[in-house]
């Protein structure tokens, strides 16, 4: 019997899935989604209301290898 361990093998893929989210919901990426389908562009809307990142701090509390 040969009992096998992957410890750590989604580490890489989640801590980008976790910094892709943090992207996402920041530029309101979902909101230049909606207006691309629906044609109305109002960028200012955009502009003033995502998140800069510069000078922010974030903390990512993972359990294990994640």
């Amino acid at each position: 019997m040969i009992i096998t361990n992957s410890s750590g093998i989604h580490a890489e893929p989640v801590s980008e899935y976790v910094f892709t989210a943090i992207l996402y919901f920041s530029k309101m990426l979902n909101e230049i989604i909606n207006y691309k389908l629906t044609r109305v562009w109002t960028q200012w809307e955009i502009a003033r209301n995502s998140i800069q990142l510069k000078n922010k701090t974030i903390g990512i509390i993972g359990y294990g290898k994640i």
